[in-house]
């Protein structure tokens, strides 16, 4: 299975609700943005009219006192209901950018409803409610809502990481407070590395080289290898990014204090070596941001990788797109928090643990018998003939490789942006030709030259004809291949993308390729994808023997 690497911008979906440590309602929906929109329209009519005025454009009666007044937050909390809703419960990657600064002004404001309103207030406007008792409501609302604005802050588009330190600095403080009444005996950086790594990331972008921030940090780096050691079972979270920038910092800060030179080579070398072969651990606006940053001392792991250009013109090495989709293929964690190994069969799929891999293997194991009886073929013609046998050990490394072709291009031509269950109903096929003279790169040793997009189902004939199985047998292999992909969900289910890709002197091969939803968010789409999918010309339309028409476009 191939995992498509994230992208920079988000793509056209409607954004989810999200708050950490609350289950939301399945029944609960956000405001349409739309209506979001009225309010950001509103609160650029009123945001400087003054506090006096805005106390004057609302009043209430009845639930908090007859004929009050509210405080200046409440009034904007109930003049914009939709924008503070918005705000507070959408998942903080889902917030459009024409809406991030009222976003982000409206839960400066929410802080304050919740922090200068009474119980009765907050209890008669709905934000406590019955239920609950007054300090766990506090607790989990004011935590979503710093949280989520230190997060918007810190945002490269942003860049305000002084303005997002002192709710990071609240949240710590509560924190501690609420371990201690429940008497806990693990410290608040093993608790939460997720929290340290933003709270330690604010303190190194805001200039702040200390030695309580170098502490921070290697306890981000300690505490998030064993709280990955009690928690095996990971969430969608990727806490290789939050070892690795932690580590990063520590490079800058070592050397602003001028101690510890030699952890700080350790260091070094290790971030180098690892965004070198992983240069889509972070987006490029992410790297500059936190390696060479305006009005700071640029990071010594920026030199040493000799700048992020290479990254920012997306130049990447087969070796290098390979290496980023690396990761178990049950649980999904990455290396360096666990060392993978390959399975012995396939030679294709990694895990972290042989419990991962016994827990795989009733359905891996067919697709693992066949990749390995291809791999013992390879070796068994480089005896007989050479050519042959460098040309199909150069198509099984083509076809399992996370290049564009197999990756965005199978993204785009599917039209998963528009609807994700098109995964499950829809097939690439593909006919490629051998080109070992055009690069040494392999992504470019074979040329799509036709290819289209068509409905499984109105092509189960053509694909059983051309994969050489009897009637039937094609709805199997596919229920199959979308089992494989479904038995692998770290983090969330994976949306299935199915080619069928087919040439003079290769096998054809039905392939199976998987991306998650977070994933497919961070990518835009592509209506050229075509161009994509080779280094010269773009592939021409694919006519089939049974006629069924493309249907890239037929939703």
């Amino acid at each position: 299975m191939k995992l498509i690497g994230t992208g920079i911008q988000a793509a056209a979906f409607q954004p989810r609700a999200h708050l950490e440590g609350i289950n939301l309602p399945s029944t609960f929906k956000l405001p349409t943005l739309d209506r979001v929109r009225e309010d950001s329209a509103l609160l650029k009519e009123r945001k400087d009219i003054g506090p006096e005025a805005i106390n004057a454009v609302f009043m209430t009666g009845g639930k908090i006192g007859h004929q009050s007044m509210l405080n200046e937050p409440l009034t904007w909390n109930m003049t914009l209901t939709n924008l503070f809703k918005f705000a507070y419960f959408t998942h903080v990657h889902d917030i459009p950018d024409d809406l991030l600064e009222d976003v982000i002004w409206t839960l400066k404001m929410f802080v304050r409803v919740l922090t200068e309103s009474t119980e009765k207030e907050l209890r008669a406007i709905g934000h406590y409610l019955p239920n609950q008792t007054a300090g766990n409501a506090s607790y989990y609302m004011l935590w979503n809502t710093r949280g989520k604005l230190a997060y918007h802050l810190m945002d490269p588009k942003i860049d305000r990481a002084d303005e997002a330190l002192p709710y990071i600095k609240a949240m710590d403080k509560e924190l501690h407070k609420r371990l201690r009444r429940v008497k806990s005996r693990q410290p608040a950086w093993m608790f939460d590395p997720h929290f340290y790594s933003l709270y330690s990331d604010a303190l190194v972008l805001s200039g702040n080289y200390s030695e309580d921030t170098k502490l921070m940090l290697e306890r981000v780096v300690e505490g998030t290898e064993k709280y990955l050691l009690v928690n095996p079972d990971l969430g969608p979270y990727d806490y290789t990014k939050t070892i690795v920038k932690a580590r990063i910092h520590l490079c800058l800060v070592l050397q602003q204090l001028g101690v510890q030179p030699e952890k700080q080579k350790e260091h070094m070398e290790y971030v180098t070596k690892f965004i070198k072969k992983n240069p889509k651990i972070m987006s490029p606006a992410h790297l500059r941001q936190i390696l060479k940053h305006p009005g700071r001392p640029i990071n010594p792991v920026y030199e040493a990788i000799g700048g992020i250009e290479w990254i920012e013109d997306n130049v990447t090495t087969a070796r290098q797109d390979n290496a980023q989709s690396k990761q178990c293929r049950v649980c999904g964690v990455r290396e360096p928090v666990k060392t993978l190994f390959r399975c012995s069969g396939c030679r294709h799929i990694y895990y972290c643990s042989k419990e991962c891999q016994r827990a795989n293997w009733k359905v891996h194991k067919d697709a693992c018998r066949e990749k390995a009886q291809e791999n013992k073929n390879v070796e068994e013609l480089k005896a007989s003939n050479p050519k042959a046998a460098n040309k199909a050990s150069e198509w099984i490394k083509w076809r399992d490789g996370t290049h564009m072709a197999n990756t965005e291009c199978l993204v785009n031509a599917l039209g998963l942006h528009r609807d994700p269950t098109r995964g499950k109903t829809h097939i690439v096929f593909r006919q490629v030709e051998y080109t070992p003279r055009a690069s040494k790169d392999l992504r470019y040793r074979f040329r799509v030259v036709r290819c289209g997009v068509f409905k499984i189902e109105s092509v189960m004939g053509d694909i059983e004809m051309m994969m050489g199985l009897d009637k039937g047998e094609g709805v199997e292999y596919i229920d199959s291949l979308l089992a494989d992909l479904g038995s692998t969900s770290p983090g969330g289910e994976k949306i299935p993308m199915l080619d069928l890709t087919f040439g003079d002197g290769i096998q054809t091969w039905l392939g199976s390729a998987a991306v998650s939803e977070d994933q497919l968010r961070a990518l835009v789409y592509n209506a050229d994808w075509r161009h994509e999918m080779n280094l010269g010309e773009p592939p021409e339309p694919l006519l089939l023997v049974s006629r069924v028409p493309d249907a890239e476009n037929t939703f």
